[in-house]
């Protein structure tokens, strides 16, 4: 008997045409999701589709598309779940060595590394700009209008030594760690530290014990070269290449382990900051903490009103319960919210994919037509 005959050969159409089906369906998502994540989270180019004809953005608000506003979105909705969003976005986590938060409110992005310290930014350009603002569609609270020349400035510190006049201690930092709401680099001595405020990134250097030596305490940065930076007061700004002032660095207060306040202040030295602080009479650890935030010039976003750009897409019943669940795209976060439908409406306790994780794509095979692959869509920006 001939070897080859004791297995039946696949013949049948259906099995071959749906293994086609698949594999191609397979590569479409795949590719679908290498052009999604490939393209950086920057300004958003145009309006259009959401990956289907009937995601054509509505009048009225032109980042929520048809069948979003079929799932139960409107702009109340929309405020509550952009709400949930920006609190999620200023919590920060590690991606690739390195740490970032988003702050909404204020439209800044801050990224630390052990190698490049902090870099703060806008997460939006765009929307660095005086008043004299646009409203989005459908939002009470002014956005900024764009003008030529945003975005071109971004604040830098690297902790370079700390200690006493004489006897100043180099500063050599791990890679970054996140402990609950705060960015972390750990070196000998100092803990360096970023969290959320409600004024923008607070900073904090966390001292463990009395230098040696006399004189005030210093913590330092290393030189920036080509900072654009001036004293306002007892604190600093950064200007961009309009000459405008764009972040404030200040507000300092220094505390040491019984609560008290020290006496201390913000040095500016070419391209090099220094915080300085008396420390006679303090119980160790003392804490040095400024705070990174708009200078009062920029226009202030209003608690609510996200300054993230943003599409909002109906997916179609994606878990199965027979409700219509929505899809939220933040273009400079590059995360996707999944909110679900129920009975009771839209929740507002989303499920959150990255571009790192399975999930995306695990929830794409798992619901096959038109609304799977309109999820691939959200990666066209505005």
């Amino acid at each position: 008997m001939d070897r080859f005959t004791t297995s039946k050969p696949i013949r049948d159409p259906r099995w071959i045409l749906s293994s086609v089906l698949a594999l191609v369906f397979g590569l479409t998502v795949w590719a679908c999701l290498a052009k999604r994540h490939a393209e950086p989270p920057a300004a958003f180019a145009g309006q259009g589709e959401l990956g289907h004809p009937e995601a054509l953005s509505v009048p009225g608000n032109p980042d929520i598309n048809t069948e979003a506003r079929k799932a139960g979105v409107d702009d109340s909705w929309l405020t509550r779940a952009m709400q949930v969003i920006d609190a999620d976005a200023a919590r920060p986590r590690i991606r690739d060595g390195k740490a970032s938060l988003y702050l909404s409110g204020q439209n800044l992005r801050a990224s630390l590394d052990a190698g490049a310290g902090l870099r703060v930014g806008l997460a939006r350009p765009q929307l660095d700009q005086p008043s004299g603002a646009q409203s989005r569609p459908g939002s009470p609270n002014p956005l900024p209008a764009p003008t030529p020349g945003a975005g071109t400035w971004t604040f830098e510190w690297k902790t370079e030594r700390f200690g006493r006049p004489g006897g100043l201690q180099e500063v050599v930092q791990g890679s970054p760690q996140v402990d609950g709401q705060r960015m972390v680099l750990l070196a000998p001595g100092l803990m360096e530290w970023y969290e959320h405020k409600r004024g923008g990134i607070e900073q904090g250097f966390t001292l463990a014990q009395r230098p040696n030596g006399s004189g005030e305490v210093r913590v330092e940065s290393a030189a920036v070269a080509g900072c654009a930076m001036a004293r306002s007061g007892q604190d600093l700004v950064v200007r961009d290449a309009a000459g405008r002032d764009v972040l404030r660095y200040g507000s300092l207060r220094v505390t040491d382990a019984g609560g008290r306040e020290l006496k201390g202040r913000i040095e500016l030295a070419d391209c090099r900051i220094s915080l300085v602080f008396d420390d006679r009479g303090a119980s160790y650890p003392v804490t040095v903490d400024p705070l990174i935030g708009p200078p009062t010039s920029l226009t202030q976003f209003a608690a609510g009103n996200s300054g993230f750009g943003f599409k909002v897409a109906g997916v179609g019943d994606l878990n199965g319960d027979g409700f219509a669940d929505v899809a939220i795209d933040v273009a400079e976060t590059g995360r996707l919210y999944v909110f679900y439908g129920s009975a009771a409406g839209l929740n507002l306790t989303p499920t959150i994919l990255t571009p790192a994780g399975g999930e995306l794509s695990g929830l794409l095979r798992r619901r096959w037509g038109r609304h799977a692959l309109g999820l691939c869509g959200l990666g066209d920006r505005r």
